[in-house]
């Protein structure tokens, strides 16, 4: 599935399926949007500690209709709200 993302107050990601259009959502001032993947990153099979799971993100693209574009900072903050839930 396509999922999108938009970027709000500098700080905030919000994402969701590629059924909506970005303008759309509204939570804030955006700052960037555009389109991610998100992918887990698989933790050692030796490790004797049970640790959470973890998630990566690549994002790319722009969104034509808020007139804003993705930033490569913008994988860190979907990592980061991903990561610590």
């Amino acid at each position: 599935m396509e999922l999108k993302y938009v970027i709000f107050d500098g700080s905030m990601p919000v994402i969701f399926g590629g059924y909506f259009q970005h303008k759309e959502v509204r939570a804030g001032e955006v700052t960037s949007a555009g389109f991610c993947s998100i992918r887990e990153v698989p933790t050692p099979e030796d490790s004797m500690i049970c640790t959470p799971t973890m998630f990566s993100a690549e994002v790319w693209g722009e969104s034509v209709g808020l007139g804003v574009k993705s930033d490569p900072h913008d994988a860190e903050l979907i990592e980061r709200m991903l990561n610590s839930m």
